[in-house]
């Protein structure tokens, strides 16, 4: 279902380019669509980007932030939903609204509400407050709040009944007039089950029954029905940007269609895995890449993008957190984990893996799994890749080897499937993508991990770094109305850029950039703040670490990276001096810098198992 968040191209769908309104034809690939002017004048290819393009600009959308949404009304915006949804479906109308205590006429409304802004828009907003609200009202919600807290999520598993005499009892003390029965009924009632699993019987009783997995195994039918995505640690060790020199192996988060097995994203980091690698990777998977392939270099295409239908991952930590939840719900996408001792179930994306693990073995600085493969071989100092230059190269594989090679479970290669199963065939009709993704950063804030900070007169802080802004002055020292303490604020950050932060500004009801407190800071990732924050400890740091102690720190170090690289040029260049004095014939040439080998002088090595999955072509 389309919404604000999104531009629909289905057939029918109108949109504005330079000035001239055009009303969308068909589909001719991912990256184009057949387009016909709407005084029927032009037909022409469009490019699904200068669509994309043409709506830079999005209208503000007041809706709030779903991470401040309480547990009660989350729950309730989330049945309205799946009963929004099962309209589409056909179910009906009546009985759906009196599945969520509605109206059929309040689900019609609501459901033009959800078209429009999405599942912020089936969030009921809190009274505003203020002059004129009543005090009561505060205090009976406190009490209930309470009762069904201590009374009905415990472990004695205690019915309504009990909940009800308890009210009943606090609002006697409280000297306030107690609710009806039906409201405390219908407030125990809204809580969402795995919530009341969790608070009864416990987290392992909640997980064990709620928590998504297979009833057998189930292949996709369709692109981007179903996703798989893991982590590896990659075989291979990077050099720094400047220095050159060995800083270890990297992470690898990726994503594959189970259906074409095309890659859909991938992210690569010095940092172990964690939710925001996740968010980094579904932000990529989902939204197109063609800026990415241009600022990279790379010449091949890589038509795959949109909203998946479901993602199937393992139990790791990362994948249960509460952001990753919410936004999965958010944008529609089914959560499913892989069973223990099931291996079959993320057969597909482990067997991709190796595959590229393999791939990479005889790449300067390639590791090796056992002694005897290694022999002599020392990866660190053969070790010439950039992290930059690894993705740069990943992305080459991928795009340019893999994704056009016959694929010996589908007979024929990843992109080929992946177009058939968008196209259809004369046996299957297809099944198209039809959404895409219209704001690509507030995309990456729903999947983000949060901050709650406070405003203080120097501005907000995160770890040891301050951040202000004039925008923050009305929110200093602010106080919550309902708890009577310092107010919080949800705040996220990239870990690739921290020298800014994205505050969710509560009024305007959108995300602003907080700059640094101190402009004079340099930027820098997440990586490098840890690095400086590690030698500060490596020196004896005890105890607090300050922001000052931080920059300068990492200054420091710079300034030892920039001496290396100094040295050695300077060592090299002698070196090479003395080679040219050494020459007396021949056409000998000094060595050039590292580069990207091609792909296609990559051998496969035939022990890797993983390779049996994909069928060798002659070329």
């Amino acid at each position: 279902m389309g919404s604000a968040l999104t531009i629909d191209l289905l057939p029918g769908s109108n949109f504005v380019l330079h000035g001239m309104p055009f009303i969308i034809q068909g589909r001719l690939s991912m990256s184009h669509v057949l387009a016909r002017s709407e005084d029927g004048k032009l037909t022409k290819r469009v490019q699904v980007s200068e669509i994309l393009a043409s709506h830079n600009n999005p209208p503000s959308r007041k809706v709030p932030a779903l991470e401040l949404v309480d547990d009660h009304r989350w729950a309730e915006a989330v049945n309205r939903q799946a009963a929004i949804l099962k309209i589409d479906q056909g179910e009906d109308t009546k009985l759906l609204a009196e599945s969520v205590n509605i109206t059929p006429q309040h689900l019609l409304v609501l459901r033009h509400k959800y078209e429009e802004r999405g599942l912020e828009g089936l969030v009921k907003h809190r009274p505003s407050g203020g002059v004129g609200k009543s005090r009561v009202g505060e205090a009976l919600e406190k009490v209930l709040v309470s009762a069904i807290n201590d009374e009905y999520l415990t472990k004695q598993k205690k019915c309504v009944e009990a909940v009800c005499r308890e009210v009943k009892l606090r609002c006697n003390c409280a000297n306030i007039s107690p609710p009806g029965r039906s409201t405390i009924y219908r407030r125990c009632y809204a809580i969402d089950e795995q919530t009341k699993e969790k608070k009864r019987h416990g987290s392992k009783s909640a997980k064990d029954k709620y928590a998504q997995t297979f009833e057998g195994y189930q292949e996709a039918t369709r692109p981007l029905e179903i996703i798989q995505i893991d982590h590896t640690l990659m075989d291979i060790i990077i050099v720094d940007e400047e220095t050159r020199q060995p800083i270890g192996r990297p992470w690898l988060t990726i994503i594959i269609d189970v259906y074409s097995r095309m890659v859909v994203g991938f992210y690569i980091s010095l940092d172990e895995p964690s939710a925001m690698s996740v968010a980094l990777c579904l932000q990529q998977a989902i939204c197109p890449k063609n800026s990415w392939l241009e600022e990279r270099e790379i010449k091949h295409e890589w038509d795959i993008y949109g909203p998946f239908e479901a993602i199937h991952m393992d139990n790791g930590k990362d994948f249960h957190s509460k952001t990753l939840r919410r936004g999965c719900v958010k944008h529609e996408i089914s959560m499913y984990y892989r069973p223990v001792g099931k291996p079959e179930y993320g057969a597909h994306i482990e067997r991709l893996i190796g595959t590229f693990m393999g791939e990479m073995k005889l790449l300067p600085g390639a590791t090796f799994s056992n002694i005897d493969e290694k022999g002599t071989y020392d990866a660190e100092e053969e070790s010439v890749f950039t992290l930059l230059e690894l993705e740069r190269w990943f992305g080459t594989l991928i795009t340019g080897k893999y994704h056009k090679k016959v694929h010996s479970t589908l007979h024929m290669s990843p992109e080929q499937k992946f177009l058939e199963g968008l196209q259809g065939s004369q046996m299957v009709p297809g099944a198209g993508i039809n959404r895409v993704i219209l704001d690509q950063e507030d995309l990456l804030m729903d999947f983000t991990p949060y901050f709650e900070p406070t405003v203080q007169n120097y501005g907000i802080q995160i770890d040891n770094i301050r951040y202000n802004s004039p925008l923050l002055k009305r929110y200093v020292n602010a106080i919550d109305k309902k708890t009577k303490k310092k107010r919080k604020f949800l705040v996220r950050r990239d870990p690739r850029d921290i020298s800014f932060v994205y505050f969710w500004e509560p009024e305007e009801q959108r995300y602003i950039k907080i700059p640094y407190h101190n402009p004079e800071n340099p930027a820098i990732s997440l990586f490098e703040y840890r690095w400086a924050l590690k030698e500060l400890k490596a020196r004896g740091k005890n105890g607090p670490v300050t922001e000052q102690e931080i920059f300068r720190t990492y200054r420091e170090l710079k300034e030892i990276e920039a001496e290396a690289v100094r040295k050695t040029k300077k060592a090299r260049r002698q070196s090479e001096r003395k080679m040219l004095h050494r020459m007396t014939t021949g056409d000998q040439r000094p060595t050039k810098p590292p580069s990207i080998p091609e792909i296609d002088d990559v051998p496969v090595d035939e022990e890797i198992l993983p390779f049996d999955e994909i069928e060798t072509t002659n070329v």
